[in-house]
């Protein structure tokens, strides 16, 4: 699927769930990865420190999953980390599943 249609579906579908309003995605953008995990070299935990201590600025920006921790975990941890933030989101965290 090109880039643009992907975009209006997944903001379609977000939408959707009535956790933001579509009229106000201001942007977005499709980055396409070729065996997308997280190679961690010697170190990386000072330069990933760094960039997450500068993303938690962002009071509009939630990282998650195995790319956006640099951590290599359990499809049931990432279902929980997942459901964690759609509540966090929604203002209704339950963590039952």
């Amino acid at each position: 699927m090109d880039d643009e249609p992907l975009i209006r579906k997944v903001i379609a579908q977000m939408s959707e769930t009535g956790l933001f309003d579509s009229a106000r995605v201001m942007g977005a953008e499709v980055y396409r990865m070729r065996d997308a995990y997280p190679v961690l070299e010697k170190r990386y935990e000072q330069r990933v420190g760094a960039i997450s201590s500068w993303l938690k600025r962002f009071t509009n920006l939630h990282i998650s999953g195995r790319n956006g921790t640099f951590t290599y975990i359990h499809i049931h941890d990432l279902m929980a980390q997942a459901r964690q933030l759609a509540g966090r989101l929604s203002g209704s965290c339950s963590l039952g599943i």
